[in-house]
């Protein structure tokens, strides 16, 4: 990777944790993200609690950072393909928290939709280092910090596009809340089960678990048929996440 993607990479994820930080204090227009995002309750809203995973995701984005600055992954050629699409991943993130913030909900579902589709290309840019046996160390620098931050955007943009909506006055169609609701955790459930078993990744659905389980938290004095349908997405994401995982553990390394 060039000194000049790593710089940026710094810069941008310097960026990020900065804009974070003032938004979780209130910092940010005066509102802080859950302050906001109370405003307009949906039945697909986690539990507050869910929101620390962020604290998770910019250690493992730090420590990809980081990465970029050792010699032995100068010329790592999975490290160079995600460059870019983490820097552009960056300026999303800031970008969203901005508009978030000044409460444009529809704006945000396109700028969170952005963020989504960079964060898709550094996954599916990462994977390599996620299938080779000799280099581990590459898998926790590279692979691993795509797939949970995907993992959790992923949620996070269909919460963000449920809030837009409602905002914007849709009524569904005349089907119910609880209806959307518990289709967007067959979606959620489908997405995990496809990362674990097609990309062989374990991380990506237990992400996505960890979100549904806050949302069952957050929804079950609301409707409980939506808190256990979500529990129920959730299990069968932790369980295609299990699989994999045994699958992961049964792996021998490749002999050179």
């Amino acid at each position: 990777m060039s000194l000049h993607w790593r710089i940026l990479n710094a810069a941008g994820w310097l960026g990020v944790v900065a804009v974070n930080a003032a938004a979780a204090t209130g910092g940010l227009f005066g509102r802080s993200s859950g302050e906001i995002s109370d405003k307009i309750p949906t039945l697909v809203t986690p539990a507050g609690y869910a929101f620390s995973i962020w604290s998770v995701i910019y250690l493992l984005a730090l420590c990809y950072v980081v990465a970029a600055f050792l010699p032995s992954r100068r010329n790592d050629r999975t490290m160079k393909a995600t460059a870019p699409w983490f820097f552009a991943s960056c300026l999303f993130n800031v970008g969203w928290l901005l508009v978030w913030h000044s409460e444009r909900y529809t704006a945000s579902a396109f700028v969170i939709a952005g963020l989504l589709l960079t964060l898709i290309g550094a996954y599916l840019s990462s994977r390599p280092a996620a299938r080779t046996a000799r280099d581990r160390a590459g898998f926790f620098l590279i692979a691993l910090p795509f797939s949970v931050y995907l993992g959790w955007v992923t949620v996070a943009t269909i919460v963000n596009i449920s809030v837009a909506l409602r905002a914007g006055g849709w009524d569904g169609w005349g089907v119910p809340d609880r209806a959307w609701a518990i289709a967007l955790f067959v979606v959620a459930a489908t997405l995990a089960a496809f990362a674990a078993f097609k990309d062989k990744d374990p991380w990506f659905p237990l992400t996505v678990a960890w979100a549904l389980i806050a949302i069952g938290v957050k929804q079950q004095a609301a409707s409980q048929l939506v808190a256990v349908a979500a529990w129920t997405a959730a299990g069968i994401a932790i369980a295609t996440a299990l699989l994999k995982l045994r699958g992961i553990a049964g792996m021998k390394p490749r002999r050179m």
